[in-house]
């Protein structure tokens, strides 16, 4: 309902008043931010500071490493996960990207950011990503250098081709779009095109799974079979699940474990 309201502001501003349209447009491309979510007092929470925003971790349990890398700046999604994790032995860290102009959602600082965060966190030995955490990752300067286990989750690939798709879907002034894109080009001298992260998730050498659902709305399926088939990847399609239901899945979580369990992939 509130995205709902967003786009319906955003659509009578720009008609009138098209600064403060383009202004919503940027708040609607934010995730939001569920400030008064109460994380377990057993996780320890830290902020890293970068010239590029605030990096939020929140760690819990001990053992062998997960990061859980969200698309969003709301990593509370993972805890039920990160509760199951911890119960087979593991340590997690879920990392939050806090940009430090909340009015733009700047795909190349998350990318800045996380490489400068990734040298003060504890490296682990598999990754757990959903969405937009996918393109930040795979862009990144640390990911070059890691070959163990990654999982991600409604993948955003091209984040310039879901922008896209998202204006037409909500028939929004394609003009806002290329006001943000030239924003972002200006401010951040980076083509958000050149952000595919395509090249570098098939140039990973090591184990990967992907899990999507056309329902969650992010994923696009014609993205996601562009990338190369190989021995060592796998793709399972959620049909009609939430990103909620494939997070909480018992197939995602036997995937993290390697169990040699037959995947029910309809749950």
């Amino acid at each position: 309902m509130k995205n709902h309201l967003a786009i319906l502001g955003i659509k009578f501003f720009n008609i009138f008043f098209p600064k403060v349209a383009y202004m919503l447009f940027k708040k609607s491309l934010l995730p939001p931010e569920n400030t008064s979510r109460k994380w377990s007092k057993k996780v320890k929470i830290s902020v890293i500071k970068t010239k590029f925003g605030k990096v939020k971790t929140y760690q819990y349990g001990k053992g062998k490493c997960i990061w859980l890398v969200h698309g969003s700046s709301d990593a509370y999604q993972f805890l039920p996960l990160m509760k199951k994790l911890v119960k087979y032995g593991h340590s997690c860290i879920a990392i939050e990207f806090h940009p430090d102009d909340k009015n733009n959602i700047s795909l190349p600082k998350w990318i800045k950011a996380f490489d400068l965060a990734s040298e003060k966190i504890t490296t682990p030995s598999h990754i757990v990503t959903h969405g937009l955490g996918v393109s930040v990752l795979a862009n990144s300067k640390w990911f070059s250098g890691y070959f163990d286990d990654l999982t991600v989750i409604s993948p955003v690939l091209n984040y310039n081709n879901s922008l896209d798709v998202y204006v037409r879907k909500n028939k929004l002034p394609q003009t806002l779009l290329t006001k943000l894109i030239d924003e972002i080009y200006r401010v951040d001298k980076v083509k958000l095109k050149d952000l595919d992260a395509t090249s570098f998730i098939n140039r990973f050498q090591g184990r990967l799974s992907i899990f999507y659902s056309k329902l969650d709305g992010i994923s696009s399926a014609q993205a996601i079979h562009k990338l190369s088939d190989k021995s060592n990847r796998k793709i399972v399609h959620f049909k009609g699940a939430t990103t909620n239901r494939i997070i909480n899945s018992r197939s995602l979580l036997c995937d993290i474990q390697m169990e040699s369990v037959k995947l029910d992939i309809a749950v």
